[in-house]
């Protein structure tokens, strides 16, 4: 039976090796290779930084390294760089969404202890490091329009406003998402981003909803326009707020429910 390697000489050497050849990612075969250990060797040293947390184990087999170990040995590096790091790692896609986006573009005061995430692999709540993840998988056509901003990956505000009329459900955004449109209704670079994020990156309900919405609140006939022609024939009415009474006027444009409006003057 293999012992456990000892952990000192060995930090040195993997924290040497990482350093010297700029490595923030490496797998247990390549860290195995390097420090010259055998499987069961390599994957008990991993096992034993990363429950002292002076590693971050993204996945089985798969490791963050810091660039140098912080005072008393912990590491804990931010959610956007874990982020990162496992979907260039896998090949997939991703970006925040729900409450993160929210408090990124200043809709909300609240600070979000789950970092939310659209991705085109996993879906569940994970914690890695110690920072609470939920997945979200979506298809391809649901990613886009997104900046990058110190590392963090969000949908500009235009797509994260979309996102909480198109995910109402999951993030409790709505009647509220009317609201941040009625307030941002005078900036064109705003609605440009909402129309194309809704054509784009929407469904076919959302696309009506925000029609409506912005209809109401009398914005430019080109953008109705646009948001009228993505938008499939239907055959039946929804409720402007889902969930909600579903009795009250009706658009027979957009096929929609007036069961909320009180948005409109608040």
């Amino acid at each position: 039976m293999q012992s456990a390697p000892q952990l000192g000489p060995l930090v040195t050497r993997l924290m040497t090796w990482a350093q010297m050849r700029g490595i923030e990612r490496a797998t247990s075969a390549e860290i195995s290779a390097a420090l010259r250990l055998s499987k069961v060797q390599c994957r008990q040293l991993l096992d034993r930084l990363n429950k002292r947390g002076m590693i971050v184990q993204l996945q089985r087999g798969l490791y963050l390294l810091p660039a140098k170990l912080p005072p008393g040995g912990k590491w804990t590096p931010a959610p956007q760089v874990i982020l990162r790091h496992l979907f260039e790692a896998k090949g997939g896609d991703w970006q925040e969404a729900g409450a993160g986006a929210f408090h990124f573009h200043g809709l909300t005061e609240q600070v979000p202890n789950t970092t939310t995430v659209y991705n085109t692999l996993y879906s569940g709540r994970d914690t890695i490091a110690g920072l609470d993840f939920d997945m979200i998988k979506v298809t391809p056509s649901r990613m886009g329009a997104a900046q990058e901003s110190g590392g963090r990956r969000v949908g500009n505000l235009g797509r994260v406003v979309m996102d909480a009329v198109f995910d109402s459900a999951r993030f409790g955004t709505l009647p509220k998402a009317y609201s941040w449109i009625r307030e941002r209704i005078e900036s064109t670079a705003f609605l440009d981003e909402l129309t194309e994020s809704a054509i784009r990156h929407g469904d076919g309900p959302t696309r009506r909803r925000l029609g409506c919405a912005l209809e109401l609140l009398e914005t430019d006939r080109k953008r109705l326009e646009r948001l009228e022609k993505s938008t499939l024939p239907f055959r039946s009415f929804i409720p402007l707020l889902p969930g909600g009474d579903r009795r009250g006027h009706t658009n027979k444009k957009w096929g929609i429910i007036l069961n909320h409006t009180d948005w409109l003057h608040e």
